[in-house]
């Protein structure tokens, strides 16, 4: 996997310099904007970022909540159970709020 990457990389290194635009095809200038895209992927925008600390932060809750509970209830191996479902559990439930949010803004023609 690592080796077929790499070579990638480097195939798209060759066709990044050695492209011309006034003589390239379509096709061509498709290659060369999936190569711009594999050698410098876009970053994070700190909208995104600040979503993801906030679903991220809120599974950590989830956890701590769950492995609390398990605890209580049958001690260390329940904790680590408690943790997992905790985090999976918020993770899901915040994906399919987002999705319904999604979901409504473009039925309502929010953008």
């Amino acid at each position: 996997m690592a080796a077929a990457a790499h070579a990638k990389r480097i195939a798209c290194e060759g066709i990044l310099n050695s492209f011309d635009a006034k003589a390239a095809t379509v096709e061509a200038m498709r290659v060369y904007a999936d190569c711009v895209n594999r050698l410098h992927p876009e970053d994070l925008t700190p909208d995104q970022a600040g979503m993801l600390k906030i679903v991220l932060s809120l599974c950590f809750v989830g956890a701590a909540i769950g492995a609390y509970r398990g605890f209580e209830d049958d001690g260390i191996g329940m904790s680590i159970l408690g943790f997992i479902m905790g985090f999976v559990i918020v993770g899901v439930g915040v994906i399919v709020l987002y999705l319904f949010a999604a979901a409504a803004a473009y039925v309502l023609g929010i953008s």
